[in-house]
């Protein structure tokens, strides 16, 4: 215990020496480095060059300086994209071209070969109308910008009006055949682009639902719960019955708080969660309390009273007695489930500006933490195999450590929000070695 209070003692000090000597070191820099609404400034541009087509040309400048925007073609971040809306009237011909060639960089944090400018960059988009009667063309171009590893997504609005074509087609079957057509068309991109997307958050949720079940508040459970299938049923086939129930219904009580944030949270919020200073300081300050948590100065737990309630009415038995045995399995891991749900949940939300990240986050987090239950219900021989150990407390230290990390992400964005200067890029990447050192 007292390696383990000396490596904590340790990272504050070098933590704390590293801001002092960054915000001196950086105190010049600082007062260029504010940060902008809008760090990219767009141009447009329409040319006629036949008599049914037009090049539509589209010209990003960085205006600030140190920001730099990502390709459609990036690694590792969220790629550029073009969404062309209510398409009449016209059909796009290939996808968008860019130029110059985007600078390309191995990014370890992000995982992946990036592609960028850091100056400017043109995006070239060559239609045809298809209509007599006058076009317009609207939609959006979608993209992150970084500066110092801090990002922000950015939506950038076109309209182009353009004149219909003598003797095209106008009929209504024309028009909804053409419609369909382009819609499939450029929606696909954006389609798949959300469900890997989607799937990448869900995966994610429910990996860290899978590693709770390794905390000391959750391990020691599995048994008794496990055991509470098995036990006075009058058939193996009656307990599975109610060990698939309990999964359900962790999944089931997980997705209302999932729907109640989605429903409360709308995309302004999102947007402000990701982006201001704020609600990012705020974060840091709640991975502190976590990692304080995991590393054993105090316990996060519910009022004593709910959970006696809830453990009360698993008493009675039945459908409606495994309902509340899962409602309480949720409330007693609470101290264990909370600091790594709070840290998944914030992680995912700050990266993207839909608030159905939650609900998606939910269910993906309750499928990773019920499903090893049901799984241990169907085969109960597995359970002598879990062992308890001094290694339950090795993990909560391991998660404390990664509950700092993660929170230095976000006081690195707040950081860039308030103009403060006292993280830059490589700062941030040290403290972050020191942590990951000390958990050696």
């Amino acid at each position: 215990m007292k390696n383990i209070q000396h490596s904590i003692l340790s990272f504050i000090a070098i933590f704390m020496l590293s801001i002092s000597i960054n915000a001196q070191s950086l105190g010049q820099l600082s007062n260029q480095q504010n940060q902008p609404k809008d760090p990219v400034s767009w141009t447009q541009d329409a040319e006629k060059i036949s008599d049914t087509e037009y090049i539509l040309t589209f010209h990003a400048t960085v205006v600030e300086p140190h920001w730099h925007f990502y390709s459609q073609f990036t690694e590792g971040t969220m790629p550029m994209a073009f969404y062309f809306d209510d398409i009449k009237g016209y059909e796009r011909v290939g996808d968008v071209a860019e130029s110059p060639k985007p600078k390309e960089e191995y990014d370890e944090l992000l995982g992946g070969l990036t592609k960028f400018w850091e100056k400017e960059a043109v995006f070239k988009q060559k239609i045809r109308i298809i209509s007599a009667e006058d076009v317009n063309i609207h939609g959006a171009i979608e993209f992150q910008a970084c500066i110092e590893g801090a990002c922000t997504m950015l939506t950038y609005d076109f309209k182009f009006d353009l004149a219909g074509v003598e003797g095209a087609a106008t009929t209504e079957e024309t028009k909804v055949e053409t419609v369909e057509e382009t819609k499939a068309t450029t929606t696909d991109k954006k389609e798949n682009k959300s469900d890997v997307s989607w799937l990448n958050i869900f995966f994610f949720a429910f990996i860290a639902g899978m590693l709770t079940l390794i905390t000391p508040c959750v391990f020691p459970m599995i048994p008794m719960t496990v055991s509470f299938f098995m036990k006075g049923k009058k058939s193996r086939a009656a307990g599975l019955k109610q060990a698939y129930f309990f999964g359900f219904s962790i999944v089931v009580i997980f997705a209302v708080l999932g729907l109640l944030l989605t429903i409360l949270l709308g995309k302004d919020a999102m947007y402000v969660i990701s982006t201001h200073w704020i609600p990012n300081t705020l974060f840091f300050v709640i991975f502190m309390v976590f990692a304080l948590s995991f590393f054993g100065l105090f316990e996060i737990t519910l009022p004593s009273g709910l959970i006696n309630k809830s453990d009360a009415q698993a008493d009675k038995g039945g459908y409606m007695g495994t309902f509340f045995v899962a409602f309480t399995t949720v409330l007693v891991s609470f101290s264990c489930t909370g600091p790594i749900l709070g840290a998944a949940l914030i992680e995912l939300s700050s990266g993207s500006n839909n608030s159905i990240v939650f609900l998606i986050s939910m269910i993906g987090f309750a499928l990773g933490f019920a499903i090893p239950f049901t799984l241990l219900a169907m085969f109960p021989t597995a359970l002598g195999k879990l062992k308890s150990g001094s290694w339950l407390n090795t993990v909560k230290i391991v998660f404390g450590f990664i509950e700092i990390a993660l929170g230095l992400k976000f006081l690195s964005m707040a950081d860039l929000g308030a103009n403060w200067g006292l993280l830059d890029r490589e700062t941030f990447l040290s403290i972050w070695i020191v942590v990951f050192s000390l958990l050696g």
